[in-house]
């Protein structure tokens, strides 16, 4: 439990065996929709006319409305908790009290935590679990 992240039923777990068990439902998901994409559910017209500034509301919340029916019209895969099964629909958030207390009671017991690969800096990829969870309306 070196890095923990708790999803939003309550249940805890480290960062690994989520992205293990979310990267398993991916797969089965891919297996049925296998043209699925998340990164290009939104067409690029749409992404470069909601990052301009001078867009008018009107305009904006028209876009909007048309990526909703897009991306609610798409399959998407399910992912639940390994232990209660109930459906996860947001990124796990880690869990700061957790990590805290592992890495106190393991200095304790004169662990260390393993050395933490730094992640290369990508903008579409921020957190480990975006690529599962992609912010569809994030630019919005």
């Amino acid at each position: 439990m070196w890095n923990p992240y708790t999803l939003s039923c309550g249940h805890t777990f480290c960062a690994g065996c989520l992205q293990d068990w979310f990267s398993t439902a991916y797969a089965h998901h891919l297996a049925k929709h296998p043209a699925y994409d998340p990164q290009q559910l939104i067409p690029g017209h749409y992404r470069a006319a909601l990052a301009r500034a001078d867009i008018p509301p009107h305009r904006k919340r028209d876009i909007e409305r048309e990526i909703l029916l897009m991306v609610s019209s798409t399959p998407h895969p399910e992912y639940s908790c390994p232990t209660c099964r109930v459906l996860i629909r947001a990124k796990p958030a880690e869990n700061f009290i957790v990590k805290h207390l592992v890495r106190t009671i393991a200095a304790a017991q004169g662990e260390s935590p393993p050395q933490e690969v730094p992640r290369p800096i990508h903008r579409a990829l921020e957190g480990p679990f975006d690529g599962f969870f992609p912010s569809f309306l994030k630019f919005m």
